[in-house]
């Protein structure tokens, strides 16, 4: 018997796929969906079966631009002919590091990794040489590396040590983060956040938070890998008129390749950033998709809309629930951000949340329960059709949960043992 191709990447990759996220566990399809993703274009994502699926996943953010853009297509291939990596630094380093250090408002300097986890734990290496303390306090996702990992509830693997100088801290609590750094005075080497997501900051609070930090003698790293480009060309620093120490960004920024970076004050990156290296650093195909997505957001107004977009289709969502009498709410950024059943207790939240997402499926929209992400490949006609996919999926959760009828819900609830919080 030949064994679907779910059946087949559960028995290699370790959680059902190489990113936990991406796995048809973490989206509640597993034995729902049987097949697995084989091309994209613009907002839409082919899959083994030749299912046609309009995506919101965008590559966990990857993809801002949409898939196979045709700029960044063009610009890649051109790069492949001449060849991906060197044995002296590329002329692609200076290029496109002086372009993003020139959008960044903290950027003098830049350093080019890999991925998301790879820069965090490279900024805040950084920002411990640079003061010489040890404790660091954590708001936000940052990956999967580093001591970052000891804050969260489950970290097999992390030396408990780690726990003792990586601290959690609350989103939007400066009593609690100044109380932190009390507790911790004379070794806080830095504070990190996202300086938003799910949630909105306070008045003047990141304005704030960087006053405290500074105050105590440690630096503020913000990371930027959802933010940036999508709230704005260099994130939440950009678009709060607030300027951290570093800045951590990638996801977009290489529109489906692996880049990523650390940016930051000169005398930092020229003290420090030398020991962050790897042989994939400056990786010229990856720098010429990058370069591909400067051009793109010099010439249009990508943020602007996908902004515009995202309201339309939170408010067509909102407008649906209400219509059903749901109580259904919207956390985060029209551009990024989730939709929860805050009201319900917690089993039906989790099953009308499951309920939701295999409905879009049956519609193909590929819709995942934790986080959306919109791309500038979704337009009028993207977004009506899902705001219409979106009605008729909630009223099949309405009737569900009115019924307590759940016989339509297939698989297993959503799990994810390690991932972003929504």
């Amino acid at each position: 018997m030949t064994r679907t191709w779910a059946a087949r990447v559960a028995a290699i990759s370790p959680g059902g796929s190489q990113t936990i996220s991406k796995s048809l566990a973490s989206y509640g399809l597993t034995g729902v969906l049987d097949d697995l993703a084989e091309h994209g274009k613009g907002a839409y994502l082919w899959t083994t079966a030749r299912q046609v699926l309009l995506d919101y996943g965008g590559a966990l953010g990857a993809n801002v631009l949409g898939y196979r853009h045709e700029g960044v297509r063009a610009a890649v291939t051109a790069q492949l002919r001449k060849g991906g990596l060197f044995s002296l630094p590329h002329a692609l380093e200076a290029d496109i590091g002086e372009r993003l250090c020139a959008v960044i408002p903290c950027a003098d300097m830049i350093r080019f990794t890999r991925t998301g986890s790879e820069s965090c734990v490279g900024a805040v290496r950084i920002a411990r040489a640079e003061t010489g303390r040890n404790v660091v306090l954590y708001g936000g996702y940052h990956g999967w590396h580093g001591d970052y990992v000891a804050t969260k509830e489950v970290h097999h693997g992390v030396p408990w040590i780690l726990e003792t100088i990586a601290k959690p801290f609350r989103y939007n609590d400066l009593d609690h983060l100044t109380a932190l750094c009390e507790s911790y005075r004379g070794d806080v080497a830095a504070i990190m956040l996202e300086p938003s997501l799910m949630d909105r900051p306070a008045p003047n609070y990141l304005r704030d938070l960087v006053t405290l930090a500074h105050a105590y003698g440690a630096l503020v790293i913000f990371d930027e890998m959802v933010l940036s480009p999508r709230l704005a060309r260099a994130g939440g620093q950009e678009f709060f008129s607030v300027t951290p120490d570093l800045s951590v960004h990638g996801k977009g920024w290489g529109n489906g390749l692996s880049l990523s970076f650390i940016v930051g004050r000169r005398d930092l990156m020229t003290a420090h950033g030398p020991m962050i290296s790897g042989t994939f650093g400056g990786d010229a195909l990856a720098l010429a998709a990058c370069g591909a997505v400067l051009d793109v957001y010099a010439r249009e107004p990508i943020c602007d809309q996908l902004r515009g977009h995202g309201q339309q289709l939170v408010d067509g969502f909102l407008r649906a629930a209400s219509e059903h009498g749901l109580a259904w709410t919207h956390h985060g950024w029209p551009q990024v951000g989730t939709f929860s059943f805050d009201d319900y207790c917690e089993e039906v939240r989790a099953k009308a949340t499951a309920l939701f997402t295999q409905a879009m499926l049956r519609r193909k929209i590929l819709w995942h329960p934790r986080i959306y992400y919109l791309t500038a490949a979704h337009h009028e006609r993207e977004i009506t059709r899902t705001i219409a996919a979106a009605w008729e999926s909630l009223l099949d959760v309405r009737k569900a949960i009115e019924s307590g009828d759940w016989s339509s819900l297939r698989g297993v609830l959503p799990t994810v043992p390690f991932a972003r919080k929504a």
